[in-house]
């Protein structure tokens, strides 16, 4: 994964995010196996540029999802955030939190929403 392109093609797959990169990256195969004209044709046909190629920056703002103030998640959240650096496995945060991966998965899908 490499959130400064649109998408990436490695020889053997090609990974996108987003709508418009996926369609970018479709003119990219179109490119490559039916040539220039083709793929120039095809982004007319689909009112959009040509040449926009993968190595572009998304411009993608990353929001802060709001903490949930008053449950059991918000110590726990602000714990990560202060550790963020580390490499914390699903089982470190588990122990810190003082429950199981199970439980936190539930809690923290149910009192974050995600």
């Amino acid at each position: 994964v490499d959130p400064n392109v649109l998408y990436v093609d490695n020889g053997q797959f090609l990974t996108s995010a987003g709508a418009a990169a996926a369609l970018d990256m479709c003119l990219h195969m179109i490119r490559n196996d039916h040539g220039s004209a083709v793929a120039a044709h095809a982004a007319r046909m689909s009112v959009m540029p040509l040449e926009r190629e993968g190595g572009q920056a998304q411009f993608i703002i990353h929001d802060q999802p709001p903490v949930p103030s008053g449950t059991t998640m918000e110590p726990l959240l602000a714990w990560l955030e202060e550790n963020a650096e580390r490499e914390l496995t699903l089982e470190d945060i588990a122990a810190h939190a003082g429950m199981s991966t199970r439980t936190l998965n539930r809690r923290f899908r149910d009192q974050t929403g995600t």
